[in-house]
């Protein structure tokens, strides 16, 4: 137990300095940079990488699409869902009061791979858009 408690607070040192620069970032959107990212039909790889990683920490499903690699085979998308979730009228006010105290170990682990993306990095996201 003490060293998943161990590995889990290693983790969370890791992320919330992430977690604090997205947060001052968020403080800075406009309701029309949210409207700007929702109405993207084919996102920039940034932006689909930051919304999968909102969409598991708020526990959002994916949907099951077609790969377009190999149409046999069913994908997860996070786009439908993300914008979805774009468009909820509390979004910005779900993301500011985030108990980012108390985060599930399972969702660590599931947003944990996004941090190591290079496009996850917050200069790549601003680059493929503001919001």
């Amino acid at each position: 137990a003490k060293a998943i408690k161990d590995e889990c607070e290693g983790e969370l040192a890791v992320a919330m300095p992430l977690l604090e620069a997205a947060l001052q970032a968020l403080n800075t959107l406009t309701k029309a940079d949210i409207t700007e990212v929702k109405s993207m039909k084919n996102p920039p790889a940034a932006v689909k990488v930051v919304m999968e990683a909102v969409c598991q920490m708020l526990q959002v499903k994916p949907k099951k699409v077609n790969d377009p690699a190999n149409p046999s085979r069913r994908i997860d998308d996070y786009w439908s869902p993300s914008q979805a979730l774009l468009g909820e009228s509390g979004f910005m006010a779900k993301l500011q009061e985030y108990d980012k105290d108390n985060i599930p170990p399972a969702i660590i682990a599931a947003v944990r791979p996004y941090i190591d993306k290079p496009e996850f990095a917050p200069e790549v996201v601003q680059k493929a858009s503001k919001a």
